[in-house]
């Protein structure tokens, strides 16, 4: 027994660690940031979904990220920055459930940071309340070979959505028709206006009648000796008279908070005449990139894109071939791009689509060029189609899968291979030592009957020499005769048990 031990404990101690290493040894978190914030009602602001670990290597990030669609809406998902660069599907929201999907692959050597941005999730505050960003599944895994889940937390956001600040009441009263005087045409100024006393507006920060993507903008106005005081305010209509009234005047004013589309900054100056004419300054502010979209290659070397953007348009697309020097395309109306004069071999084609306020979403997809596309002659239709790069996607999901099923199989066979090994090299050691033991045993039982076959034999001698010299009595007579019957059954006990032992060795 103490043989077989000394092989049992030390397999038992290599299955526990076997089994229980890779549960305990690696850990990651899928988080939302910032955790916590507080936003008006009509505005947007953007949050990162990450993961967090301890730099062991990661391979897989999925997970669903539910928010309260009552109170918040999904404007866009942004993929720039991520540490996923295989989506085995494009991230997708549903503002009718209130759900946002994501699932990508990091290839081999997997990331390895401790905090690494997945996805940027801009929202827009719809209504007043408390909203939790949760997840409500999760799943990361290591780049282990063995695809071994490592989540072990899941941290929500907690946000507070309060009431836009009102607008003051516009009161409308009678305005003054001023003296005539020179207007500089970079001014916004209402068609309709009869003056030409109206303010000169300039903004180095939201030009007049152009997109920016700025919620707070410093603004000059061009005083003159006779201003006394200037009215301003900010609303979505065409010909409000201001009524927040700053006297004496400001030269520069900061404002913060502007809203999304267009609003007007109307200003109104006043001098010993009273109220002039009002300035109503456009604003136009769009803070949302376009639309995530797809890069399909229709033909090899034959691109097409296309995306859409709410409020400012689409400017421009900006193209990069394998990270070098950045094409500007504009759209015909087809959307389609043709790469020329590449090597062949496998290449990368990325599109930013940036819309007029310089908002701008990236998409990238990999494709090879054959000998055909090699040539700067003019590529045949006959020319073989190309699998996208969906199809990469796929076979590279595929082989990670068969091989996170394929590896814990092959090694749990090995291991069940020595198993057996050491469990036949006890069982040779535990028949040797009862060969030994039983060869022990008979050694000493026959050595022990012969001391006892001599004893008894010394006695029945003296007993027959008694018997020469006189009759023995009756009592004589039985010892010696049980003497002889005893030692001669002893004799075929031994024999027998000791020739059954070897028989069954």
């Amino acid at each position: 027994m103490d043989s077989l031990s000394a092989y049992v404990v030390p397999v038992l101690f290599l299955l526990v660690v076997f089994f229980l290493l890779p549960i305990s040894a690696f850990g990651a978190t899928l988080a939302v940031t910032p955790e916590s914030g507080s936003y008006p009602v009509g505005t947007t602001f953007t949050t990162s979904i990450s993961v967090q670990s301890d730099g062991t290597p990661l391979n897989a990030v999925s997970g669903i990220l539910s928010f309260p669609a009552d109170t918040l809406e999904v404007v866009s998902l942004t993929k720039g920055g991520s540490i996923i660069t295989l989506w085995i599907q494009e991230p997708s929201f549903s503002n009718t459930a209130g759900t946002i999907q994501f699932e990508g692959v990091v290839p081999s050597p997997g990331y390895s940071g401790t905090t690494g941005k997945v996805l940027g999730v801009t929202f827009k505050v719809k209504a007043v309340g408390q909203s939790l960003l949760t997840f409500t599944a999760g799943s990361v895994l290591a780049n282990d070979g063995e695809g071994t889940e490592v989540l072990t937390a899941k941290k929500s956001a907690q946000l507070q959505l309060h009431p836009a600040e009102p607008t003051p009441q516009v009161v409308v009263s009678d305005v003054p028709t001023l003296v005539p005087a020179d207007i500089d045409p970079r001014s916004s100024v209402n068609s309709k206006a009869k003056s030409t006393a109206a303010p000169l507006v300039t903004s180095e920060t939201h030009l007049a009648d152009v997109w920016s993507r700025l919620t707070t903008g410093i603004f000059d106005f061009a005083l003159t000796g006779d201003v006394t005081a200037l009215r301003l305010l900010v609303d979505d209509k065409t010909n409000t008279v201001p009524v927040v009234t700053y006297a004496p005047p400001v030269k520069t004013r900061e404002i913060k908070d502007l809203t999304e589309g267009v609003s007007y900054l109307h200003v109104q100056f006043k001098t010993a005449s009273g109220w002039g004419t009002v300035t109503h300054y456009t604003l136009q502010i769009d803070t949302a990139p376009p639309l995530p979209f797809t890069i399909i290659e229709v033909v090899p070397g034959t691109f097409t894109f296309v995306t859409t953007d709410a409020l400012s348009g689409i400017a421009r697309y900006d193209i990069q071939i394998d990270g070098g020097a950045t094409t500007t395309f504009a759209d015909d109306g087809s959307h389609s791009f043709a790469v020329h004069d590449l090597t062949e071999g496998a290449h990368t084609f990325a599109v930013w689509a940036i819309d007029a306020a310089g908002n701008g979403i990236e998409s990238t997809c990999s494709f090879i060029v054959p000998v055909q596309i090699a040539s700067p002659h003019p590529v045949s239709e006959s020319a073989p189609t190309i699998a996208p790069d969906s199809l990469l996607v796929t076979k590279g999901t595929i082989a990670i899968a068969i091989l996170s099923v394929i590896t814990p199989l092959v090694a749990l066979v090995l291991l069940l291979g020595w198993l057996l090994y050491l469990a036949w090299r006890a069982l040779v050691g535990i028949r040797r030592n009862i060969e030994h033991e039983v060869q022990t045993a008979r050694t000493s039982v026959h050595q022990s009957f012969v001391i006892m076959r001599t004893e008894f034999e010394g006695d029945i001698e003296l007993l027959r020499k008694a018997s020469v010299k006189r009759k023995l009595t009756r009592e004589e007579s039985k010892i010696l005769k049980h003497l002889q019957q005893n030692i001669d059954t002893a004799e075929a006990t031994i024999t027998k048990e000791i020739t059954d032992i070897d028989t069954r060795s």
